[in-house]
């Protein structure tokens, strides 16, 4: 007999926009009434009004601007009826973004944070999207921004209502803070990390290290929830000649220096004669020449123009293998140490090989040797190693695959997810 849940109106507050491609709430809410649903973030972009209804956007553009025009409206509600994106500020946000990820500044986070203590972001537009949004229940996206921990208490606040917090990222240690810069700014966010958590009733934990650690810092009972897998691709039948591999992921944090060292070994292996694999790579992230020459080499690797998300199935399943990259340069090998990378789902539900590089010690590679599913690499030499192996035995392909298949499909299905996430959703509404 299915089970009856109730579905009480929920304010989400997260970063990012809710677009087409932002797959993780997409699918945590893929069942829930999208009217029932508001969303806030601080990003300046063109939603997705088919998951939720009602959005409202806080442009940091506009923030800046406020400071020498106070008349300028910092926040703006879009609707499927009224959609007025201000697409200057739009260029404006992504440029510059698109600039702190590729060079990490220290500075710009520090000045964010300044921008965001003035103020400006509290409207009365943000006070009426809220009252608007009559919510029941708030849902906070944990974020490693002191400013978004700021602004989902202060939503929480002005709401009234129980919250539930979705911890992802690794918001509380020093572990990967490498200098007194860093030590401060990680200061400033666990100032505000702290009273977050106690605000609200109930916590998710994106992986098992993270719920561990979280639980046992802050007393929490945190409840595991990933992206749940919806349907999954037919078994792989065949190795492809050459061996397919794909990579989708960003080249940010180091990643660009495992990828390299991933296409010199296949271009190792193909000198030897025969042409035994080829990589394939889709980024968001822009190359130089310098890295375009280490990426795209003829008869090696390929680096392909961006492609939206819904293209990144087909991907998958034309391959034979796909990579979870992760740096193992000291300075960003902690950058995942609790997260649960979306694309292992994603992967496990391909049903192809995955083969994982990464410190032993972070979350997601902990989490891949547990289960068994995938070829796990700690090192350089250990990916010239393991590749060179694994592509010349082909029958370690075809049943890495399917036991990863296997494996998501049972202990990640959307179903399974859905229920515990409506679970803890009730209860904090009742409770």
């Amino acid at each position: 007999m299915k089970e009856m849940y109730y579905y009480p109106k929920i304010l989400v507050v997260g970063r990012i926009a809710w677009t087409k491609d932002e797959s993780t709430l997409s699918n945590i809410f893929c069942d829930y009434p999208s009217d029932k649903i508001s969303y806030i973030c601080i990003e300046t972009r063109n939603p997705d009004f088919s998951r939720c209804k009602r959005h409202f956007q806080i442009s940091e553009i506009a923030m800046i601007r406020k400071i020498f025009m106070w008349n300028i409206k910092t926040g703006n509600a879009l609707t499927s009826e009224k959609t007025t994106i201000d697409f200057d500020n739009e260029k404006q946000e992504k440029r510059v973004l698109r600039h702190v990820r590729a060079h990490r500044s220290i500075l710009f986070l520090f000045l964010r944070e300044i921008l965001w203590w003035l103020g400006g972001w509290k409207s009365k537009e943000l006070n009426k999207f809220i009252s608007d949004s009559n919510p029941d229940i708030i849902f906070c996206v944990g974020d490693p921004l002191p400013l978004m921990n700021k602004l989902e208490r202060f939503v929480i606040k002005q709401a009234g209502k129980p919250a539930v917090l979705f911890l992802m990222d690794d918001i509380y240690s020093y572990t990967t803070c490498h200098n007194i810069q860093n030590r401060f700014y990680r200061w400033m966010l666990r100032c505000q990390v702290i009273p977050l958590i106690k605000s609200c009733k109930a916590h998710f934990a994106i992986s098992p290290k993270m719920k561990g650690e979280c639980d046992e810092l802050f007393g929490t009972n945190c409840v595991l929830l990933t992206k749940g897998i919806e349907k999954v691709a037919d078994p792989l039948q065949q190795v492809h000649s050459p061996i397919s591999i794909a990579y989708t992921g960003n080249l940010l944090y180091g990643r660009f220096g495992t990828l390299a060292a991933i296409a010199k070994t296949i271009e190792r292996i193909n000198k030897q004669g025969q042409c035994r694999a080829l990589l394939n790579i889709y980024t968001q992230t822009e190359v130089d020449d310098v890295k375009r020459r280490l990426l795209d080499i003829p008869g090696v690797s390929y680096l392909h123009k961006p492609v939206p998300y819904s293209c990144l199935s087909g991907i998958y399943e034309a391959s034979d293998i796909v990579l979870f990259i992760e740096s193992l340069e000291e300075q960003y090998k902690y950058v995942a140490r609790l997260s649960f990378s979306t694309k292992l789902t994603d992967y496990m539900a391909s049903g192809r090989c995955i083969f994982a590089v990464g410190a032993e010690d972070i979350a997601p590679m902990e989490y891949l040797r547990d289960a068994d599913i995938g070829i796990q690499c700690n090192s350089l030499k250990e990916i010239d190693e393991k590749l060179t192996d694994l592509l010349f035995h082909q029958e370690k392909i075809l049943s890495m695959a399917n036991k990863s298949l296997f494996y998501g499909e049972k202990n990640h299905n959307k179903q399974m997810m859905h229920k515990r996430f409506l679970n803890v959703i009730n209860d904090a509404y009742n409770g």
